[in-house]
């Protein structure tokens, strides 16, 4: 499993214009309430947190970093106070009372990992499995937790060969990236992976998935009319297949970025 120093998703060779957008970003602070229930896995915590008075700049001066507006700021200055439910690892920080929900701790690994072979157009590596949660099968790049110890590129190789069978390079990795951020804490990085499919290490590639990891089975997918694929194979395989939400987005970019900069390579 090779690891080449990551490069961050936003460098690149070559020069574009840079957007400028004026944003109010006031601080705001979150105070742990009370855990709401949770199992071998997740945890569900309720939180609370209050929005400063005006939505200004101002607020930055109000309700500074390192002061909790929920105890010291003027009562008069706190129209409301929210309560909100979040669903968290049962690991994570999340639920440690003294620690922000808005760190930028990683717990997961999503690889976006491109087969190269001869004679071959250029494919993405993805996986099938049973999410019971949904009750389908969905379809969706090869992922993972972190384990404690373990950097961002040596989870991502790891979990690619535990599920796929292939090793491969890293080539970058994105910032942390919340899942679904009206929901859970959680956040995860996206690692660019390249296989050498020529390469004999590649030559037989089976998934060394765990019991719970039953229904993984790989799919090659060309990258050229990723999105069209897809959607030839959920229909094929329709009401028990659907696309993963990051998957589909991806795919959907790839088209509108044929469709708005045709000569953009």
């Amino acid at each position: 499993m090779a690891i080449q120093p990551p490069r961050k998703q936003d460098e690149s060779p070559r020069a574009r214009p840079t957007a400028v957008v004026q944003l109010q970003l006031p601080s705001i602070d979150i105070e742990y309430k009370q855990r709401l229930g949770g199992g071998n896995w997740l945890d569900l915590i309720e939180i609370e947190y209050c929005k400063p008075s005006s939505g200004t700049a101002n607020d930055q001066a109000l309700f500074p970093a390192s002061t909790s507006c929920l105890s010291t700021a003027p009562a008069n200055a706190l129209p409301k106070r929210f309560a909100y439910e979040v669903c968290c690892r049962c690991h994570s920080k999340a639920i440690d009372q003294t620690i922000s929900l808005a760190d930028d701790a990683i717990e997961a690994a999503d690889m976006i990992a491109i087969l190269k072979q001869r004679n071959e157009p250029p494919r993405m590596v993805l996986v099938v499995q049973f999410r019971p949660a949904t009750g389908l099968y969905t379809i969706e790049w090869p992922s993972g937790l972190i384990d404690p110890g373990e950097s961002i590129a040596e989870a991502a190789l790891r979990e690619l060969w535990e599920e796929t069978g292939y090793h491969g390079t890293v080539i970058s990795q994105s910032p942390a990236l919340p899942c679904e951020p009206g929901l859970t804490s959680s956040k995860s990085c996206i690692v660019h992976i390249e296989i050498d499919g020529d390469a004999l290490r590649n030559s037989d590639p089976r998934t060394h998935g765990g019991e719970d990891e039953w229904s993984l089975q790989t799919a090659l997918l060309p990258l050229d009319g990723l999105l069209p694929s897809l959607l030839d194979l959920t229909r094929h395989y329709h009401p028990k297949l659907v696309i993963d939400s990051r998957l589909y987005s991806f795919a959907q970019g790839l088209v509108l970025g044929q469709l708005h900069w045709p000569t953009v390579k």
